[in-house]
């Protein structure tokens, strides 16, 4: 199972779906798609100052100090479309926490 912990100073992707074999897993594509994309665009559309770390395989983690009005926009769009994929894949996927903050 992909579970995904969403804080006020960061998100931690953790897991594979096994939905189908490493390589061939469009559900875990798809998050690790979602979640490569808001990096680049919280740094280069946003221009926030974020700490990417890959832990290990299967687990990354990115950390920020404070999200101004873009990157907490493109936080909560990541947000939506992880709550669809788990809607779509409750045994895969697993969203915790929000993007909804002050």
């Amino acid at each position: 199972m992909i579970r995904i912990f969403l804080k006020e100073n960061g998100l931690t992707v953790k897991g594979h779906s096994g939905v189908a074999p490493r390589g061939e897993d469009l559900v875990c594509a798809g998050v690790s798609t979602l979640v490569h994309t808001i990096t680049t665009a919280l740094e280069e559309v946003a221009g926030e100052m974020i700490e990417v770390e890959k832990v290990e395989r299967g687990e990354i983690r990115v950390r920020w100090d404070r999200l101004g009005e873009k990157g907490r926009v493109l936080l909560r769009t990541l947000e939506l479309g992880l709550r669809e994929m788990e809607t779509k894949h409750p045994e895969a996927i697993e969203v915790r926490g929000s993007a909804e903050f002050d």
